[in-house]
């Protein structure tokens, strides 16, 4: 898009650099102030002894948005824990930059997912961090009403004003009965079992629409981490963010 703010000019010798917004001021009426969103990690990102680093964190916008049950299904994915990861790039001492948020599609849910499109669109989030999209998961199995459906309607325009996908999740009645160590897990290498008793457990196999999520949102976070080497802006970022 040809509004967006993909580069920082560079300061004076000796001063910061001013925060710009990421996109055109005219395109977000309401751009955030940094009391607003949610802060970020001064050091990495905590994680278990034995999880590999993730390819793509998971902000969730408010608590139950979903995240946990994401990250126990999407081997590639991390939480991070509803704060912006800061010290990020793609080298092993750093963070992956790359970040989906998570919602529930209820009204504190999509509002709070706003405020963080919001705080991104700002370049109130830190340096290098890639937004590649939204997720909003379904919080019953009965049809949105109308505000909470245009709601989300506005979530995903700015996320796609912000260059970022948007995906809908409906509802997963299997992860009801299910804790996260319970679920299964998608990876690249993921094939469907044969067995039709072991595609029906979703201990076993991943719910098709959880399936068809994973593999779209590898796809777009590695065509995003592609991007940002090829044009030199993975490159880590001195510059301290506030919390």
């Amino acid at each position: 898009m040809t509004d967006l703010v993909t580069e920082r000019t560079a300061p004076p010798h000796g001063q910061e650099a001013p925060l710009s917004p990421r996109v055109a001021p005219e395109r977000v009426p309401m751009l955030a102030p940094a009391r607003r969103g949610t802060g970020s990690w001064t050091t990495r990102v905590t994680r278990a002894p034995h999880q590999r680093a993730p390819l793509v964190w998971l902000l969730g916008a408010t608590g139950g948005a979903g995240v946990s049950m994401l990250e126990a299904s999407l081997a590639y994915a991390g939480d991070a824990q509803r704060r912006w990861p800061s010290l990020v790039g793609y080298s092993a001492a750093l963070d992956s930059p790359l970040v989906v948020i998570v919602t529930r599609t209820h009204m504190s849910g999509l509002h709070a997912a706003h405020n963080l499109l919001l705080q991104h669109a700002s370049a109130a989030t830190p340096t290098g961090v890639q937004l590649v999209g939204v997720v909003t998961v379904a919080d019953t199995d009965r049809p949105l009403s109308s505000p909470v459906a245009a709601r989300r309607a506005v979530v995903e325009s700015l996320a796609a004003d912000l260059d970022a996908r948007a995906w809908r999740l409906g509802w997963i009645e299997p992860w009801r009965s299910l804790t996260t160590d319970d679920v299964a897990v998608w990876s690249p290498d993921y094939r469907v079992p044969e067995d039709k008793q072991h595609r029906r457990d979703p201990s076993r196999t991943p719910p098709t629409p959880v399936r068809e999520l994973a593999a779209e949102l590898l796809t777009a976070a590695t065509t995003a981490a592609r991007s940002a080497t090829a044009s030199g802006r993975g490159k880590p970022s001195t510059r301290k963010e506030s919390t």
